[in-house]
């Protein structure tokens, strides 16, 4: 899995424009109220499962999650001016089934 914050990096190294399934094509809503945690999951999960697919890109926007699991061969990139940023809401955050759900401050992407 790769994370790239990087504004100036190629996202071509990683993929090509047909391999990569961007967050308005995914219905995921920058500046929405609620949190994006179920549709950004539902687009990693549609990247992992897909033999075509192999990034998700973040357009600029400041999208709400809580706990996303990242999974194996996914690219998840973040274009410039993208921002994810944790839920202030505790139920958003914290799920006990992922990994470090133990600790006093949960990991919310694993």
């Amino acid at each position: 899995m790769c994370l790239a914050f990087d504004p100036q990096q190629d996202l071509s190294e990683h993929a090509s424009d047909t391999q990569i399934l961007s967050s308005d094509a995914a219905n995921i809503l920058p500046h929405a109220t609620r949190t994006q945690t179920a549709v950004i999951q539902a687009a990693i999960d549609q990247v992992a499962e897909s033999a075509d697919l192999t990034t998700l890109q973040m357009l600029p926007g400041h999208y709400r999650i809580g706990d996303l699991k990242l999974r194996s061969g996914v690219h998840l990139h973040l274009a410039s001016g993208a921002v994810l940023q944790a839920s202030d809401c505790a139920d958003d955050i914290g799920d006990p089934k992922l990994p470090g759900a133990h600790l006093d401050r949960a990991p919310l992407i694993t």
